[in-house]
């Protein structure tokens, strides 16, 4: 696929480039500044935040602690003995006078299991059944000397703002926890959560109070109290606020599913945490109008930029321009080839005064091209002459060298046929003289054996003792005879080839080798059923057999491997040896000959149409292949 940019012409392209680069400086510089103011805003905006919440923390906490010491004071006037006066510790409650403004919902004393003793201000009876021993701030204030402030509770039947209970521990005349006095005070008090719908940072300013422990809202300015937040793993930045004891900057979602951009204070008497937050798109609303005035200024910018640069390289450009109009005509044969003219001593001026060097040089190579020509034709003329006549000589060359190789192609048929001729005629004696030696010569062997044991029988006791010895002489004659006599009829044509045929044949040729000379051969072969033509099994078992004759001669192996693959349209048959090998660059040297083996096993191959190949390499055996055409 071509390249568009490749294909413009050279002022379109300086001028994309040029443009392309001023527009990335400018868009570059109006991205990098906006990033960077952006990440000022984003650090004075959580200075700010940062600031208004360390301050509201520092102001609950002490208010929250001013309450529990105002409790501790009046707890210190008050002892409380088991079984005791109930109307004595009114009375001393009393006599605290405790504020009803600071606890708007009054006090009441406890003993050590948690029943309400005294209370100011009284309240009827009723609201003194039941007991406080199962809640938490009971527990820690018996089990401490501080102070304890509660987990927030929702009460509504008091409230509908959650109630922070504070309680203190009381102590009887020997020093011992005897109960609590416990102050519960609304989250809603003007001097506690109540002011914070006093402090705004910004316009979406919001400040919100969270247990950690129960995971829920204590207070917040745009949410209602109590309310759960999302589980633990929802979101990474409420997650480590609440329990990692990160208070920087970072920005998330409120409960609200807004994006916020906010900072925490850890409350150290609560172990509540107070975050504020306000919302990203008023945090971040300058550096918006800031962003699209920059990017409106760098369009205008890079538009006029873009301008200049167009009527720049157009007037830059406009001498290569009319020197390649020019030249285009002359290409073209429009007008004939000559100086252009120059223009101005720049670059372009320097190319077209080359240009005009090469159109002076050009009409000087084309006279001594027209004055090469005519020699050249004359040349040609020449030579051409000679060319005929050599054609014609060459003609009655080729005329006498076809002759000669059609008579040698009708030699080499007729040698090939005069081969195959041979070779049957030889197989044909060999089984003549096979079956002779089993029909006559094994017949009469085994004649003259009944004949000398008949012999045997006939003579005296005496006559026998004394020609025992040449009698089994004979014996051991006649049965050597028969051997030798079935192996020489087996080796001029072994009767298992006609009848079961090869692969029998070779793997009774690889016992009798192996016999012979303790010569490992295995023959295989996958499709053992197949017969193939009486000459190609002939063909290919006197190769195996002179292969293996070969091997016992001369290539000390220890193993023979013979193997026959047959398909539909070629035969491969192979006989390899793990003997010493040799060189065959040996016998393919000019003036060497092959051995009458090697030559036999070839001629033998190629008699019935196939091909013989001989793979030998020093130390790493031998392999005798023979590839035929089915």
């Amino acid at each position: 696929m071509a390249n568009p940019f490749r294909s413009m012409n050279l002022k379109t392209r300086v001028l994309l480039l040029v443009a392309a680069l001023v527009w990335a400086g400018i868009w570059g510089l109006a991205t990098h500044v906006s990033r960077i103011l952006q990440a000022e805003i984003e650090y004075l905006v959580s200075s700010q935040l940062s600031a208004q919440a360390r301050y509201v923390a520092d102001e609950l906490d002490e208010e929250l602690q001013l309450r529990a010491n105002l409790l501790k004071e009046i707890a210190g006037a008050i002892t409380l003995q088991e079984h005791a006066d109930t109307a004595r510790v009114q009375s001393l409650l009393d006599r605290g006078n405790p504020s009803r403004i600071t606890f708007p919902l009054g006090l009441l004393v406890l003993d050590k299991d948690g029943v309400i003793v005294a209370d100011h201000p009284p309240v009827p009876s009723a609201r003194r059944t039941g007991s406080f021993s199962d809640r938490e701030y009971f527990r820690a204030a018996m089990a401490g000397k501080r102070p304890v402030i509660g987990r927030p509770m929702l009460l509504r039947r008091i409230s509908p703002q959650p109630v922070i209970p504070i309680t203190v521990p009381l102590r009887d005349a020997n020093g011992s926890f005897a109960g609590t006095l416990l102050g519960p005070v609304l989250s809603s008090d003007h001097d506690l959560f109540g002011k914070l719908e006093e402090i705004r940072v910004g316009r979406s300013g919001q400040f919100m109070v969270v247990s950690p422990g129960e995971n829920r809202i204590v207070f917040a300015t745009s949410a209602s109290p109590m309310n759960s937040l999302p589980p633990k793993g929802v979101n990474r930045i409420h997650d480590r606020r609440l329990y990692e004891g990160f208070e920087g900057p970072a920005i998330t979602t409120n409960p609200d599913g807004v994006e916020v951009i906010g900072v925490s204070r850890n409350m150290g008497n609560t172990g509540w945490v107070l975050i504020a937050y306000m919302t990203t798109e008023e945090a971040f609303a300058p550096i918006r109008a800031f962003k699209n005035h920059t990017y409106f200024a760098a369009l205008l910018v890079s538009l006029a930029a873009a301008l200049i640069l167009y009527f720049v390289v157009r007037r830059q450009l406009l001498p290569l321009d009319e020197a390649g109009t020019e030249m285009q005509h002359m290409t073209e044969g429009k007008e004939p080839f000559a100086p252009i003219r120059v223009g101005r001593e720049d670059e372009i001026g320097r190319l077209v005064s080359s240009f005009n060097r090469l159109v002076v040089e050009r009409q000087r190579t084309e006279s001594d091209i027209r004055e090469l020509n005519r020699t050249l034709e004359d040349r040609v003329r020449e030579r051409t002459d000679q060319l005929i006549a050599a054609n014609l000589q060459l003609k009655t060359e080729i005329g006498e060298r076809k002759l000669a190789e059609a008579s040698a192609v009708d030699y080499a048929n007729r040698l090939q046929h005069l081969t195959r001729r041979v070779v049957h005629v030889l197989e044909t004696e060999q089984k003549r003289l096979a079956i002779e030696l089993h029909d006559r010569v094994s017949s009469n062997l085994t004649a003259i054996g009944l004949n000398l044991g008949m012999i045997t029988k006939q003579l005296s006791r005496d006559d026998t003792a004394k020609l025992e010895e040449q009698l089994s002489d004979c014996a051991a004659l006649l049965e050597d005879t028969s051997v030798s006599a079935r192996d020489i009829s087996s080796d001029l044509h072994p009767p298992v080839l006609d009848h079961l045929g090869l692969i029998p044949a070779l793997e009774g040729l690889g016992e009798k080798v192996g016999r012979r000379t303790n010569i490992a051969v295995r023959v295989a072969a996958p499709n053992h059923g197949t017969r193939l033509p009486a000459e190609r099994e002939i063909a290919l078992f006197r190769i195996a057999q002179e292969a293996l004759l070969n091997c016992a001669k001369h290539s000390q192996a220890r193993t023979v491997t013979i193997q026959l693959d047959c398909d539909s349209n070629r035969i491969l048959f192979s006989i390899a040896d793990d003997g010493i090998g040799f060189d065959t660059l040996e016998i393919n040297r000019p003036g060497q000959s092959l051995g009458l083996g090697l030559l036999s096993m070839q001629e033998r191959a190629e008699a019935v149409g196939g091909r013989c190949h001989i793979e030998s390499t020093p130390g790493k055996g031998t392999m005798v292949s023979v590839e035929m055409s089915l």
